[in-house]
């Protein structure tokens, strides 16, 4: 009863409103919308995980064409406020996880198998990686390859969305790098993801930003 009655004071510093700070308008939003709900259509998955989820926005998308959708992110207010929201609405198909990418849970327990890696609860079947990979290389210094490896270790049908260098948050992340950072631009980008992946096709929408659709090479 005593756990029952506690109310975590939800605490995000940015996150948690980033609704009110992204660099969409309407238009776009609806057109990100239905790319991903086009390539819901292509791949007709079962388990997708939404790495980088936020508030869980696209995983409610994905998750109402009826896949069972893995949402993580390392905000706890984001997860938390997914959570509850799941939790009214008895949504059975969306698991909210917080977990810092750059740092993933290992295996753990006994032979460090009792409780499995986040790689081994795999593969999914679909990744979602919407606004993440500039977090990932400007912020935690991970190179784009490395990016697409992990990705490709994971899941058999990636979407990314590319968020360019001109892009206010991007440059909010660059403010303070000057030249020293990883390759960041859509060549370098491309170049790494299509090492590990075949392009299926992409769109660029009205702010710049980009959504790639990747199958893993055989």
């Amino acid at each position: 009863m005593t756990i029952s009655g506690i109310k975590w004071k939800r605490k995000s510093a940015i996150w948690e409103s980033y609704g009110d700070i992204r660099t969409y308008d309407r238009e776009d939003l609806n057109r990100k919308a239905q790319y991903v709900k086009g390539v819901l259509e292509q791949v007709k998955p079962a388990v997708i995980w939404d790495l980088g989820a936020n508030t869980g926005e696209f995983s409610e998308i994905v998750a109402s064409q009826g896949g069972f959708v893995v949402s993580i992110d390392s905000d706890h207010a984001c997860m938390e406020a997914l959570y509850v929201k799941t939790a009214v609405t008895h949504k059975k198909n969306i698991l909210p996880l917080v977990m810092d990418l750059a740092n993933p849970s290992p295996g753990l327990g006994w032979d460090c198998r009792e409780r499995l890696s986040l790689k081994d609860r795999g593969p999914a079947e679909l990744i979602l990686a919407l606004a993440l990979v500039h977090h990932l290389v400007l912020s935690s210094c991970v190179p784009l390859g490395m990016i697409a490896r992990w990705f490709s270790s994971l899941a058999e049908h990636v979407l990314v969305e590319f968020i360019p260098r001109e892009d206010p948050m991007v440059q909010k992340l660059l403010r303070n790098r000057v030249d020293n950072y990883l390759p960041y631009d859509e060549n370098a980008f491309r170049s790494a993801f299509e090492q590990e992946f075949q392009f299926v096709n992409s769109e660029t929408l009205g702010n710049g930003r980009t959504l790639f659709f990747f199958r893993r090479r055989k």
